[in-house]
C-alpha cells in the first residue's frame, strides 16, 4: 500500500497553528493508501476519512481539537439518542467502508474547554446553572455542543486499532448506524470529575460489532450499548445487536452498560473476561418509563472486580432529571424543534423496557485492603407491571459490604457465594440519579472553600 507521510508536507506540527485544511488534503487523496501522521503536535478541527483508507497515528503524534467552535461544522447526526444538528467528531468515517485508524499516536479532545463550557470553572456555573434554573435541565446536554474524539457513522468493515483517546469534549468512540466494526487495544482516558458524558465506546444502533484489550479511565460509562431515546428512538427503530466485548481492563468509570438509550431494542450481547479496578459499576442496565424498548439475550463471563462501588446495578427510573423531558409553562426562551422531540409523548400502550434472559457466570468482586467506598452487590428494580425476567446468576465469590435490592424481577441463583459485611444503607440507593451525586460534589467543593 502506498503511503504518505505527514512530514514530507511541510505541515506545522508545533500544535500553535491550525491544520485542519492541510490534513484533510492529505486524507482526500488517500484512496486505497496509508496516510501517515509523524511525531508532533497538530492543532485541527473535524477531518473526514473516505473509504479505502488506512490512517495511522504514529507514536508521539498527536491530533489536538481546537477550541474555536466557529471552525466546526454543525451537521446531521444523533447525540445521545436523538437525531439533529451538532458538531462531529475530531475524526470522522461517515458512509465509508474499509477504514483503518491505527498507531500508538493520540486524539485529544480538549476537554477542559468543553467540560467548563457545561460547568462552569468550578462545576458551579456554565450553561448547566443557567439550565437548572429555568426548569429544562433535560436540554443542557444537547444544546452544550461539544466534540466527540472520534464519529463512525453509517459505515462498514472499520478498524480502530491501538492509539490513544484522550479528554475528550462528549463521548469519545461513538459508533453508529455503523456493522463490522473492531475496535482493539485503544487506551481511552477522560478522567476528571469535571468531565461530563465522557463516556468510553458507544455502540449505538450498530451491530457485529467488537470490543477487544481496552482500557478505560472515564468519567461517565465505559463501555455502553444504545439505540436511540424516546419517541426518536422508536421512529428509526435500529437495533444493537450481535456485540462481543472482551478482554478488556476498565478504571474510573460507570461501567459496561446497556442503555439508557435503548428504544430501538438491544440483544445478542457477549461480556467476557473483563478486569475492574475502582469502578463505580460493573456490568449495568439503565432505562426510564418513556424510553420502551428492550434487552435480550445478553451473556456475561468471567469478570473480577475489585474496589467496585456497585457490581450489578439494573435501573429502569434512571435520572428522572434529565430523562422526563418537559418545558415548563413559565418558560419563555426559544424552543428549538429538537427539544420537541426530546419531548414527543411516547405512546403510553407500547410496554415498558422488557428486561429478559441475562445470564451471568464466574463472577470474583472483593475490596482491597483499606478501602472505605460504597460496595453493593445488587440494585436490580423492574418495573411492577413488566418485572424482569430469566436473571440468571451462577458461579460467583463475592464479598460485599451490602446485599443491595431486588425488587421486580425473576432472579434465579445457582453455585454463588455471598459474602454480606453490614445492613443496606439507604443513602445508597439514588446512586443513578446523577444529579444528587453533583449536588453532594457541590457541597464537597464548598465545604473545602469554607
Amino acid at each position: 500500500m502506498e503511503e504518505i507521510r505527514s512530514n514530507n508536507y511541510n505541515i506545522d506540527n508545533t500544535g500553535n497553528v491550525l491544520v485542519t485544511k492541510e490534513i484533510q488534503a492529505l486524507l482526500d487523496k488517500a484512496e486505497g493508501k496509508k496516510i501517515i501522521i509523524t511525531e508532533g503536535k497538530y492543532l485541527v478541527s473535524s477531518l473526514f476519512i473516505k473509504s479505502n483508507t488506512t490512517l495511522v497515528l504514529e507514536k508521539g503524534a498527536t491530533l489536538i481539537a481546537t477550541t474555536d467552535e466557529s471552525l466546526y461544522p454543525i451537521m446531521p447526526t444523533r447525540v445521545a439518542g436523538i437525531e439533529m444538528p451538532w458538531y462531529l467528531g475530531i475524526l470522522n468515517i461517515i458512509d465509508a467502508k474499509d477504514v483503518t485508524i491505527e498507531g500508538e499516536g493520540a486524539i485529544n479532545g480538549s476537554g477542559p474547554y468543553w467540560w467548563k463550557k457545561y460547568w462552569g470553572t468550578d462545576m458551579n456555573g456554565g450553561m448547566r446553572q443557567k439550565y437548572d434554573k429555568l426548569g429544562v435541565r433535560f436540554a443542557c446536554d444537547y444544546d452544550c455542543k461539544r466534540t466527540r474524539n472520534v464519529l463512525v457513522s453509517n459505515s462498514s468493515n472499520i478498524n480502530l486499532k491501538d492509539f490513544k483517546s484522550i479528554d475528550s469534549g462528549f463521548w469519545n468512540v461513538h459508533i453508529l448506524y455503523s456493522n463490522n466494526v473492531l475496535v482493539d487495544n485503544i487506551h481511552i482516558d477522560s478522567d476528571d470529575y469535571m468531565s461530563p458524558s465522557t463516556d468510553g465506546i458507544n455502540i449505538d444502533s450498530s451491530h457485529d460489532v467488537e470490543v477487544k484489550n481496552c482500557r478505560l479511565a472515564v468519567n461517565d460509562d465505559s463501555i455502553c450499548v444504545k439505540s436511540g431515546r424516546d419517541a426518536d428512538g422508536i421512529r428509526v427503530g435500529i437495533p444493537s445487536h450481535d456485540i462481543s466485548i472482551h478482554d478488556c481492563e476498565i478504571l474510573s468509570g460507570f461501567g459496561i452498560t446497556l442503555g439508557s438509550e435503548l428504544s430501538g431494542g438491544i440483544y445478542n450481547v457477549d461480556i467476557n473476561n473483563i478486569k475492574y479496578e475502582g469502578t463505580d459499576c460493573g456490568f449495568r442496565i439503565k432505562s426510564t418509563k418513556t424510553r420502551k424498548g428492550y434487552i435480550k439475550n445478553i451473556t456475561v463471563r468471567n469478570l473480577e472486580m475489585i474496589d467496585v462501588k456497585y457490581l450489578f446495578h439494573f435501573y429502569l427510573n434512571w435520572n428522572p432529571n434529565y430523562s422526563n423531558c418537559r418545558i415548563p409553562k413559565s418558560y419563555k426562551g426559544e424552543i428549538p424543534s429538537y427539544w420537541n422531540t426530546l419531548c414527543e409523548h411516547v405512546d403510553s400502550n407500547i410496554p415498558d423496557t422488557m428486561i429478559e434472559n441475562i445470564e451471568i457466570s464466574n463472577i470474583k468482586a472483593y475490596q482491597s485492603k483499606g478501602y472505605m467506598g460504597i460496595s453493593r452487590c445488587f440494585n436490580i428494580e423492574g418495573f411492577e407491571k413488566q418485572p424482569m425476567s430469566r436473571i440468571k446468576f451462577r458461579d460467583m465469590d463475592v464479598c460485599a459490604k451490602e446485599f443491595g435490592i431486588i425488587s421486580y424481577a425473576n432472579v434465579e441463583f445457582n453455585n454463588t457465594n455471598i459474602r454480606i459485611e453490614q445492613k443496606n444503607n439507604p443513602l445508597n440507593d439514588v446512586y443513578d440519579n446523577r444529579w444528587e451525586i453533583w449536588e453532594i460534589i457541590n457541597l464537597m467543593i464548598q465545604k473545602k472553600r469554607k
